[in-house]
């Protein structure tokens, strides 16, 4: 098991993403956290595909961008935790326009927080749910 040094320096577990790929990524990704109709269809039908129904079948369809890619990357966050977040989420804040009047929503879910774009689509950034704000919105 690898491990990596934490908060208050408690060692915090990684396990492989639950992607069932050998693609050296390490997240404290937890599949007993997923919904139980999330983790019984990505079991049967792999988590591509369930991935790909939950982005298509979104209003409008769901892209990554480049950005959001590098995000997930460097955070640990695979593409199964913001399929939940996505369909299973557990809060989703208003509508949001910036200063430069782009929009965005941004979806709480057990194991990650998706900020999306409603317009176009576009995933615009995904980072992991802290505890405080789960049990907070809970």
């Amino acid at each position: 098991m690898i491990t990596k040094k934490g908060a208050g320096g408690h060692q915090q577990p990684y396990i492989p993403a639950g992607n069932g790929e050998e693609s050296g990524e390490y997240t404290s990704f937890d599949s007993s956290c997923l919904d139980p109709r999330i983790k019984m269809a990505s079991e049967i039908l792999g988590y591509d595909k369930v991935v790909k129904f939950i982005f298509e079948n979104h209003k409008p369809p769901i892209k990554e961008t480049k950005h959001c890619q590098k995000r997930m990357n460097e955070r640990h966050i695979t593409r199964i935790e913001i399929a939940e977040a996505i369909n299973k989420h557990i809060y989703i804040s208003e509508e949001k326009i910036d200063k430069n009047g782009k929009s965005s929503i941004i979806y709480y879910g057990p194991n990650a927080t998706v900020c999306i774009n409603p317009k176009n689509g576009n995933l615009i950034t995904a980072y992991r749910t802290r505890k405080n704000i789960r049990n907070k919105i809970k």
